[in-house]
């Protein structure tokens, strides 16, 4: 009888060994969320954050951004529902400023995006460090993990021309695309902010990628 409850015992350790090493492995798999909080909108350095600060990760790689990949569902009959991506031009701040955190940019119907964009209006971004070729320089592949890459998903909205945040907005594109001058005079382009919707996720070290809450 002894010998019996032992084998028992030995068994049921084993399978509670063994569940606990699948779940801990299917954890693995699983994104990470952090809640890690922007400490300051002082991210105009030449060098990246810590890759364990991914709020700071995230505000870094924006501030840098001069364009972004922008992806959207496809409005075109042909691929109705595909995604779909285009190059936009972005700034969320004028050139030598302090970080605003929020992205600028401006749209018309004459490209991909913002056809696509009226019809539903989901969208992501996703910005690379080697956009400015700092992981190139480097001797760093674009698609290592130590080369941060943020998507960010939301919504495009538009401003109204004559308030605070339009000008803010304005400025911010003229002062890192002259060419956006004449966009807004003379092609029908229209400036937009991207409402954020989730920061998901940022990719900046090996294990996979931690997703930021918006707060």
């Amino acid at each position: 009888m002894l010998l019996g409850a032992l084998v028992i015992c030995t068994v049921l350790t084993g399978i509670q060994s063994r569940t606990t090493e699948q779940r801990d492995a299917f954890a693995a798999f699983l994104p990470a969320v952090s809640n890690n909080a922007l400490e300051s909108n002082d991210v105009g350095g030449d060098e990246p954050p810590p890759h364990t600060e991914y709020a700071q990760m995230a505000r870094y790689r924006v501030h840098k951004a001069e364009w972004v990949s922008m992806g959207s569902l496809s409005s075109v009959d042909a691929i109705k529902g595909y995604p779909m991506v285009n190059v936009i031009a972005v700034s969320e701040s004028a050139r030598g400023e302090k970080s605003s955190g929020t992205l600028y940019f401006d749209l018309t119907m004459l490209d991909y995006t913002d056809p696509d964009l009226s019809i539903d209006y989901r969208l992501t971004v996703l910005l690379s460090m080697d956009q400015d070729l700092y992981c190139s320089k480097r001797g760093v592949d674009p698609m290592e993990p130590t080369c941060a890459r943020i998507m960010i998903s939301g919504r495009a909205i538009k401003l109204e021309d004559g308030n605070d945040e339009f000008n803010f907005g304005k400025n911010a594109m003229f002062s890192r695309h002259p060419a956006a001058q004449k966009w807004l005079a003379t092609h029908n382009f229209f400036l937009c902010k991207l409402e954020i919707t989730q920061l998901g996720g940022i990719l900046d070290w090996y294990g996979g990628p931690h997703y930021v809450t918006v707060e």
